[in-house]
């Protein structure tokens, strides 16, 4: 694990904690849309394939599943903004993930574990 020295978290000419600062300099950062992209990436590429990976259940298989099959509409939705590949559809009609969130996906080296919940069909009973 990365142990964090007091210098990382402290801001050593006011003492103040410095993402408390950025916080209040540039607004809460979960209504910033790029950081909520970052987040949502992260999640799906860092903790979801760790957690996929490891679940010791199909049943706990198919709830990671079913929140990276979510997530990732989520963040195809919110890396579009009205481009012109955001709606495109192939030959049997499914949505074609962006060539952004493809690119990422490859990137943190996932796009194999990941691609099959693009088009997977979970919904969550009660």
């Amino acid at each position: 694990p990365t142990y964090l020295d007091n210098d990382d978290i402290l801001d050593n000419n006011s003492g103040t904690n410095s993402s408390r600062k950025w916080i209040l300099e540039k607004g809460v950062p979960w209504k910033s849309k790029s950081v909520r992209i970052h987040y949502e990436l992260q999640l799906v590429t860092n903790h979801f394939v760790t957690a996929l990976k490891a679940a010791p259940t199909p049943t706990d298989q198919h709830k990671i599943g079913f929140a990276i099959q979510e997530l990732l509409k989520q963040l195809h939705s919110d890396s579009s903004d009205g481009k012109s590949d955001a709606g495109a559809a192939d030959d049997s009609g499914k949505l074609v993930m962006s060539a952004w969130l493809r690119d990422q996906l490859e990137r943190a080296e996932v796009l194999t574990v990941i691609e099959p919940y693009w088009t997977s069909l979970y919904t969550q009973n009660e």
